[in-house]
Parts: structure tokens; C-alpha cells; sequence
């Protein structure tokens, strides 16, 4: 590994590729992006993520980054695969007061000329037949939107980063600290030796405050963790394609991506250091029973239940 550089990004998930590749965009020629694990599946959140992205946002400037980003995905391969699939998502009501809810999300695509459509629910059921109409309300189509290789998307943005000369990644290096002398960053001290800079950007997730603490430097980030369910192949869904959603549990189909199986993540405070005593999981696992009650028959179906934390560990 090198010993200079103008700038180290510690982290090289989505956020710490996405970086490389805009500022070597700008003409940025001196990076080194590092991460603790392999390059480009990490370990961390985005190698788990179920890479769903959304074009509705009640914020005009949320709105415009999440049409960019697909529009980017679109152009990017990995390994001589596509990263973006544009399935298409379907958020489902069961109750009325999240039709409202939906009603208002059809409100905002309007206004900022994102192409949806609130659905029937025999019409949700026209595009995925596992599900039961008769204990939906409706549903809102997006065909805009898309499902993304988490991971790959981010192998394929450090690649274009790497292709400009302006930038090197290092996996299997870790950040242990970061030197300071009067006040400025001189140097990110790692387990490979020491990489002096003049500026380091954090994109380690859950993990920046670690080092940032030691800078006295506070980020308004907190921890969460939730539960993860995830089915074995089904073969009713083999020639499935669309997202459903249902919150406050996102019910993933996604042939696309992996073998046709459900994921589901129930999401909800808890007490981390209690995610695997019996309430915690009782409470998991009812909110993920009562996500799937939409599908016709989820009793038969066999299902790996784990907590995944803030940082991308279960």
C-alpha cells in the first residue's frame, strides 16, 4: 500500500465508493479509499442490503437524488452483469389510514412528475398472483423503481474510479487512528502502516463515530437493528418481478437478485443486547407473520430468522 495521499476514505461500501467515483468525476487524482474487509463485499451494511430503491420522497432535493442514482445504476456493470433491475415496486395498505397514506405518496409523484399508480388490489394481484387481495386495501405502482446488486453497484463505482487514475482501494486494511498535529489530519494510522493525507472522509457507517470521538469531532448518527427473515427458494415465484411492500415490514420478491425466496425485516426499537431473548424475537417474529398474512399461504414456507445490526453483522 502506498504512503500519501491527498485524501484516505475509510470505507469502501456504497457511501465510500459513491464518494471516489463523483470526486475523481470532479478530478480528484489523489484517493486511497481503504476498508477492514474484502473488496467489494465487505461485510458491512450494503453487502447485506436488499438494494430496493424508491423515486417518492416527499423532499424535492431527496427526490432528484434518487433519480439520478437509478439513472446511474442503469449505466453500471459488474463483472459483465447488470447492477440495476427496474422491477418496479408495489406498496399494499391493509388499512385504511395507510391508504391515506398512499393517496399522499400518489400526491407527491404528481407534483414532481414520478409516474405512479394507485392499484385495486386485484390489479396488485394481477402483477404478483401469491398475493391476497382480500386483506389489502390497494396499493401504490412505481414502475420507475428498481432493485440494485448492493454491493456490485458499489464494486462497479469504485472500478469507474479506478479507471480515471485518481483513485486505489485497499481491502483488508484497517483504520486504527488518525494522527493529528496542531489541530490538522496528518496521517490515518492502519494495521498496514501509517498513510499520511491531508483529509480523510469517513464513510464507515455505524463505525464513524469511533474515530471521529477521538477527533472530538461528535456525528449525529445512532444505531439501530433490526430482525431478518428470509425464505428458501419458492417455485410460486419463480417468475415473479416486482417489489412488494408493506410497511412497517418491507415483504422483498426479488428473483432478479438471488434465488426467488421472501425477505422480510421487521423494524422496531429494541434493546440490542436483548435481540436474541424470547420477547425481543416474539415480537420479531409476529410483526414478520403479520407482513406475510398478505401472501396466500406463507405457512408452508421455511424461514432463517437472525437480528442484523447498524454495521452489517448478524
Amino acid at each position: 500500500m502506498r504512503n500519501h495521499a491527498q485524501l484516505v476514505i475509510i470505507g469502501a461500501g456504497i457511501v465510500g465508493c459513491s464518494a471516489a467515483y463523483e470526486l475523481t468525476k470532479l478530478g480528484w487524482k489523489d484517493i486511497v479509499v481503504i476498508d477492514r474487509g474484502p473488496l467489494y463485499e465487505t461485510g458491512g451494511s450494503t453487502s447485506h442490503a436488499p438494494g430496493i430503491t424508491f423515486g417518492t420522497n416527499p423532499s424535492r432535493l431527496m427526490q432528484k437524488m434518487a433519480y439520478y442514482t437509478t439513472q446511474l445504476y442503469r449505466e453500471l456493470s459488474f463483472e459483465d452483469e447488470p447492477v440495476w433491475y427496474p422491477v418496479g415496486t408495489i406498496e399494499v395498505a391493509t388499512i385504511d389510514a395507510r391508504m391515506r397514506e398512499l393517496w399522499r405518496k400518489h400526491g407527491h409523484n404528481g407534483a414532481y412528475d414520478v409516474e405512479s399508480h394507485i392499484i385495486s388490489p386485484e390489479e396488485v394481484q394481477d402483477r404478483v398472483p401469491m398475493i391476497d387481495p382480500g386483506v389489502l386495501k390497494g396499493g401504490l405502482f412505481r414502475p420507475s423503481d428498481g432493485n440494485v446488486k448492493a454491493w456490485q453497484a458499489a464494486g462497479a463505482l469504485a472500478l469507474k474510479a479506478i479507471s480515471t487514475g485518481g483513485a486505489e482501494f485497499y481491502g483488508q486494511t484497517k483504520a486504527i487512528d488518525i494522527e493529528l498535529n496542531e489541530g490538522r489530519i496528518r496521517a490515518v494510522l492502519t494495521d498496514k502502516g501509517r498513510l499520511e493525507c491531508e483529509q480523510v472522509l469517513l464513510c464507515t457507517n455505524i463505525w464513524g463515530s469511533v474515530l471521529a470521538d477521538r477527533l472530538g469531532v461528535t456525528l449525529p448518527m445512532m444505531a439501530c437493528a433490526h430482525h431478518y427473515a428470509m425464505t428458501e427458494p419458492l417455485p410460486e415465484l419463480a417468475d415473479e418481478t416486482s417489489w412488494i411492500s408493506q410497511p412497517p415490514c418491507a415483504i422483498r420478491i426479488a428473483p432478479c437478485i438471488s434465488a426467488s425466496g421472501i425477505t422480510v425485516g421487521a423494524m422496531a426499537l429494541i434493546d440490542t443486547s436483548r435481540a436474541w431473548s424470547a420477547p425481543m424475537m416474539w415480537g420479531a417474529t409476529r410483526t414478520i407473520v403479520g407482513a406475510m398474512s398478505i401472501l396466500w399461504a406463507p405457512s408452508r414456507m421455511p424461514i432463517s430468522c437472525f437480528p442484523v445490526y447498524a454495521d452489517g453483522n448478524m
